[in-house]
């Protein structure tokens, strides 16, 4: 889940890094002027673009009820993880755990 407001240079960095059919990626877009959900318009991705800026935690919220995956990931559009980093991140969940939190430093 991606939420963007006029971060079309940012999504076109990190969608093509998502592209992966475990994933469902989701951007909502709050309104962007600069063709943020254009540039998100790719085959694997599905982009809500809402009229207004609603900011980050109601365009989550407009996202993840849109979610059909079990597990839900919170990325900025400026953030840079891969598909890889994704999943093995979803796979440090148990039922016991309702959330995991990584660290990315310069990239890695």
């Amino acid at each position: 889940m991606i939420v963007s407001h006029d971060s079309a240079d940012d999504l076109a960095a990190l969608l093509p890094t998502l592209d992966d059919p475990r994933l469902q990626v989701i951007v909502v877009d709050c309104a962007s002027s600069d063709g943020s959900a254009v540039r998100a318009a790719l085959p694997h991705v599905t982009v809500e673009a809402l009229p207004d800026n609603v900011g980050w935690a109601r365009g989550n919220n407009h996202g993840a009820a849109r979610a059909a995956a079990p597990v839900l990931a919170f990325v900025n559009p400026d953030a840079r993880p891969n598909a890889e980093q994704l999943v093995a991140l979803a796979g440090r969940l148990d039922d016991r755990t309702g959330t995991v939190s990584p660290r990315f430093v310069d990239g890695a």
